[in-house]
């Protein structure tokens, strides 16, 4: 039971991370006319905070330092992108696939391994 809520968590973090990615990238772009590479990097950094604090304190209740579990997630969730480039770039341009499909493989297999990841290493 107590997993099931664990990973209710992880999803809802990932939800508001998410949110808040979307809400500034178009703060920045809109409001504040900035560059759409230069306002999705900061987008990105607040969301990532959001996500890594959120899952330290929230989805696993850690007390990990911050130093190295930070560092830890800044990794995985590099490693996460270039998995979700590789993902895209096999399933759209490669086997020619519709890009939601390639983004639903992505969903499917990022986010849990995320999760595993975070649960046996990160938290």
């Amino acid at each position: 039971m107590l997993f099931r809520f664990e990973i209710a968590r992880f999803g809802l973090v990932g939800i508001a991370a998410t949110l808040v990615h979307a809400a500034i990238l178009s703060l920045l772009v809109e409001w504040f006319a900035l560059p759409v590479q230069l306002a999705n990097i900061s987008a990105f950094v607040v969301a990532f905070l959001v996500s890594y604090l959120g899952h330290h304190r929230w989805t696993f209740a850690s007390d990990a330092g911050h130093k190295e579990a930070a560092s830890k997630f800044l990794l995985t969730a590099i490693i996460g992108f270039i998995a979700n480039v590789l993902i895209m770039e096999l399933v759209v341009v490669q086997l020619g696939y519709h890009y939601m499909i390639g983004f639903l493989c992505v969903v499917f297999s990022v986010p849990p391994a995320t999760y595993v990841i975070s649960r046996l290493w990160i938290f």
